[in-house]
């Protein structure tokens, strides 16, 4: 069955009258004019957070921090944040897993890690200071058998080349928890273990940079590293 449409009647139109006079023109419209200037609209600009030079990172996401590997399988590499923690757990021979600060360089700085070691008893927790990609940077290696060395990176030449090694009773060695302490500052160069000061020597090499953090894992594994803060301070 067809549906039923309603049809509207056409209207009527009536004729249009001849015109009997002129029609008057209209007069043009009037444009108002203002009598003070206009005010500017302010307009709010977005407000962009500036990254903070000095602070404790707590790893809640990990946000401004960059990683690189010097050596190994990153497939043989987890590294996260995970429960405000940031956790390397290596699980291969010879990775040496960066991770640095990239949001600001420095010149004289301090950088201090809360690290647990929950692996092996084999690895080497690490603090950098004035890494660049053209110079090259500072090391200082601690390690969980309770040796420690300062090394700086030869970007130029493509090596480590040695400044101090030796041995220290501070290191908590095996599954514990330490504290790390490193300041470049001017030419010096010192390292802390657990609020004890260590070593301190002269380098002139390296003026500024970033700062970060590394673990490195040997011919044992798996190494499972977690910093629960890391601190960068003016010294």
């Amino acid at each position: 069955m067809q549906p039923t449409r309603t049809i509207e009647p056409t209207p009527t139109l009536e004729p249009t009258p001849e015109p009997t006079e002129e029609p008057a023109e209209a007069p043009l419209p009037t444009m108002a004019v203002p009598t003070e200037s206009p005010e500017e609209i302010e307009v709010d600009e977005p407000v962009v957070d500036e990254p903070e030079p000095f602070f404790i990172e707590e790893f809640e996401d990990g946000d401004g921090w960059v990683y690189f590997l010097m050596s190994g399988d990153e497939d043989d590499m987890v590294l996260e944040a995970d429960s405000d923690r940031l956790v390397f757990d290596l699980d291969g021979e010879e990775i040496y897993a960066y991770v640095l600060y990239d949001e600001y360089i420095y010149t004289d700085v301090g950088i201090e890690a809360v690290a647990e070691n929950r692996g092996v008893n084999s690895n080497n927790v690490s603090l950098l200071c004035r890494y660049s990609d053209d110079e090259g940077w500072y090391e200082f290696n601690i390690g969980s058998d309770g040796l420690y060395n300062i090394l700086r990176f030869d970007q130029r030449r493509g090596e480590y080349v040695l400044l101090a090694s030796g041995g220290s009773n501070s290191i908590n060695m095996g599954k514990a928890v330490n504290v790390y302490t490193a300041t470049c500052k001017g030419k010096k160069l010192t390292l802390w273990i657990n609020g004890r000061e260590i070593k301190q020597i002269e380098d002139a090499s390296l003026r500024e940079g970033q700062v970060g953090i590394s673990v490195s894992s040997f011919d044992q594994y798996p190494v499972i590293v977690e910093f629960d803060t890391v601190e960068i301070f003016q010294p």
